[in-house]
């Protein structure tokens, strides 16, 4: 049962991840850009690399909770050269040092967010 919670609290965490941070905001500037620049532009390149980063690490992320649905996803990635299956990409390794926030950046993305509930 405690393996049920954890990954119930990885699902989770993660569509709120996507939610709130990355559709709302990342999403919504993305779109911007291409609108303005087109397929094409400068920063349009960079924006559909990060999008492509993105969706690759949420969707290692959510793998191990939803192993079919990821796999058929993965199948269908075209932007980089993919492996026979989902579970034979290595996962990215993190520095426990960069999970803390720093408490100016969190607050201004706060103030972001505030401002961008009031527009």
């Amino acid at each position: 049962q405690m393996c049920i919670r954890d990954s119930s609290r990885v699902y989770q965490l993660t569509l709120d991840f996507m939610k709130y941070y990355v559709l709302d905001f990342y999403i919504e500037y993305a779109t911007n850009i291409l609108q303005k620049e087109g397929e094409d532009g400068p920063k349009s390149n960079s924006i559909k690399l990060i999008l492509a980063k993105i969706a690759d690490l949420t969707l290692l992320s959510i793998a191990p909770i939803i192993p079919f649905n990821a796999q058929d996803i993965y199948k269908h990635f075209t932007f980089k050269e993919i492996k026979d299956n989902i579970f034979l990409e290595k996962w990215p390794l993190v520095d426990v040092k960069e999970l803390k926030p720093k408490k100016d950046m969190l607050m201004q993305f706060m103030i972001l967010l505030q401002l961008r509930e009031r527009i």
